[in-house]
């Protein structure tokens, strides 16, 4: 397309409220593209857009193209649009060949990921995605304008080494594991060396928005690791036996995960590149002391940060490089020419490559002229979606009707030892997902008199009530039933059947499978446990995805999660079967029912 003509790009994008580093990378090509931009921040309503008014239509990475944020409706309306199809991808290690047939029934053009580019053919073959023009290696994120204005913070700083990680999924693999076992080491280590640190791989410990950049300038240091992973799920076999094993064996360590489920995959393939935390490390003047990597060829060590060892055997240089002052200065100093004031990863500069690899695969394919943009963000905000406008350089968060519970989140998170509570936490991280459950709850308890039943038994029997926790009782429950529904439904969008067995002695597990050319079936030995009861019960849905789409009525679309791996174990559910399996076993027979008759041997 001619450079001198802007094209009109429709970027498709769910907007996440507290990651300011994932608002920064989806705003940033309005904020400095030279092309007309418009924003959709509902997937679903693709379906609703005429898409002959676009040259461009991009999915960005919030938008999970494995699951059902796509509909196969709205799949079909992307494959038949003569706009360019371009997908920005993150975390693309878990059910590559899931993603490979979405990205190739929308008919991509253009790949955006974080993907080394020695590995674009392994993921992304040619063969399976004939509509691919081109692959570009990116990063998970860059320099926003903000941190090219933010200076360093002065010397005074009350922490030597900071932290904040976060225990992730065995099935990543040994490099992912380093994001909690570099905390459990420092936080020893630093205590032993004397060093004031302020150390955390807790969820609810987690800092997000400026509350973090804060928390960096008052550490002189502050840990981190290569952002990626060593063992790469192209089926998502691998994340599937890993959860299966965890419930069946709660004992187990990671050691035992990785030997019994992936130890053969790990290292193969490795996906190793800076994250954002590196930029705004450098921005607030932190010196960086990091696991060694290859970070994407962005950092280089002894440069840019210290070095510490896989086997961390060289803790003793880096105790003294962290207590010599000027080493350290000298250190975030060199980081911050280098990462920020040079310009070289800044948004600004990234935004100008997309444009030029964008006005490179473009043609002219509008064939209607686009809505006006007060128009356009009317209807959105008439959707009731994230109601955001553009303003400047940015865009304006509008008052919706969800507003206020992102003000409740706030004040909960703030207020002492009760921003910790198991259900106020899971409130105040994600209130819109949680009225969402409570929606579905409230639906789910008004039609089905045999869930009334089941929770009016527990909280009757004083000793039921003491052993199982309620709200997930409550979640296990509206999970089983959006499942069932699912399984039942004769209009689902991945219609699947439903296979009872077993899996180890006391461990019931539903397993759902694509199509329904046969029914389901259930073994003997689930058979029986639907009787006598089951220690764990488990429904493994990743063979269709890792969510549910839940329409109580026509309009109210909802995405149920079931496990990050479309693994769910029901904690509540298993409790109540082990105690008392008569007041659950109507319900689980409701989805088994039908084929216990023709219950055989397993």
């Amino acid at each position: 397309m001619g450079s001198t003509t802007p094209l009109r790009i429709l970027a498709v994008a769910p907007v996440y409220y507290e990651a300011d580093n994932v608002n920064d990378f989806i705003f940033s090509l309005r904020a400095h593209s030279r092309h007309r931009l418009y924003y959709l921040f509902d997937a679903e309503r693709l379906i609703d857009i005429d898409l002959s008014a676009w040259d461009v239509v991009v999915l960005l990475f919030t938008v999970d193209l494995r699951g059902e944020d796509v509909s196969p409706a709205a799949r079909e309306r992307l494959r038949k649009a003569r706009a360019l199809k371009v997908a920005f991808l993150q975390d693309e290690h878990y059910r590559i060949h899931a993603l490979t047939t979405r990205l190739a029934e929308i008919g991509a053009g253009v790949l955006f990921t974080c993907v080394p580019e020695a590995h674009h053919q392994t993921f992304f073959p040619s063969a399976s995605i004939p509509t691919l023009r081109a692959i570009h290696t990116t990063l998970p994120g860059y320099v926003p304008s903000r941190l090219e204005r933010r200076r360093p913070a002065g010397r005074h700083r009350p922490v030597d080494v900071a932290y904040r990680g976060r225990r992730m999924p065995y099935a990543l693999g040994d490099l992912s594991r380093e994001k909690q076992r570099i905390g459990e080491v420092f936080d020893s280590f630093c205590r032993e060396r004397g060093l004031r640190a302020d150390i955390s791989t807790l969820e609810h410990d987690r800092i997000y928005g400026p509350a973090w950049l804060r928390f960096l300038e008052r550490a002189r240091c502050v840990l981190g690791t290569p952002s990626g992973v060593s063992v790469v799920d192209f089926d998502g076999s691998i994340r599937q036996r890993s959860d299966l094993y965890q419930v069946t064996h709660p004992d187990a360590s990671y050691e035992d995960v990785r030997r019994e489920c992936f130890g053969e995959a790990d290292g193969r393939v490795v996906t190793d590149t800076a994250s954002s935390r590196m930029f705004e490390a450098a921005a607030c003047g932190t010196t960086m002391v990091q696991l060694e990597g290859e970070y994407g060829g962005v950092l280089e060590p002894g440069r840019h940060y210290i070095p510490v060892m896989r086997d961390y055997s060289n803790l003793d240089d880096v105790a003294a490089q962290i207590r010599d002052r000027a080493f350290c200065d000298g250190l975030a100093a060199q980081s911050h020419r280098d990462l920020i004031a040079s310009g070289r990863f800044s948004y600004r500069t990234f935004v100008r490559r997309v444009d030029e690899i964008l006005e490179a695969n473009a043609t002219a394919s509008t064939t209607a002229a686009p809505p006006s943009a007060a128009a356009f963000y009317a209807r959105a905000y008439r959707w009731r979606g994230p109601a955001f406008v553009p303003f400047g350089g940015s865009f304006a968060a509008l008052p919706t009707a969800s507003t206020p519970l992102g003000w409740l989140a706030r004040v909960l998170r703030a207020v002492p030892r009760l921003g910790h509570r198991p259900a106020v936490y899971r409130f105040a991280r994600n209130p819109y997902q949680m009225m969402c459950v409570f929606h579905s709850t409230s639906e789910i308890l008004r039609s089905r008199a045999v869930i009334r039943s089941i929770l009016r038994r527990v909280w009757t029997d004083p000793d039921l009530r003491a052993a199982v926790p309620a709200l997930r009782l409550v979640e296990d429950l509206v999970k089983f039933e959006v499942l069932r529904c699912a399984s039942a439904s004769e209009t689902a969008a991945e219609p699947f059947a439903v296979d009872v067995s077993t899996d180890g002695p006391r461990t019931l597990v539903f397993t759902s499978r694509a199509g329904r050319s046969m029914a389901g079936g259930v073994t003997r030995p689930a058979a029986e446990l639907l009787d006598r009861g089951a220690a764990a019960i488990v429904w493994n849905h990743s063979a269709i995805s890792t969510a549910v789409v839940w329409e109580p009525r026509p309009g109210r679309r909802t995405l149920v999660g079931i496990g990050t791996s479309g693994v769910y174990w029901f904690e509540a559910l298993s409790a109540l079967s082990l105690r008392a399996p008569h007041i659950i076993a109507p319900l689980l027979c409701e989805v088994a029912g039908t084929h216990r008759a023709a219950a055989t041997v397993a």
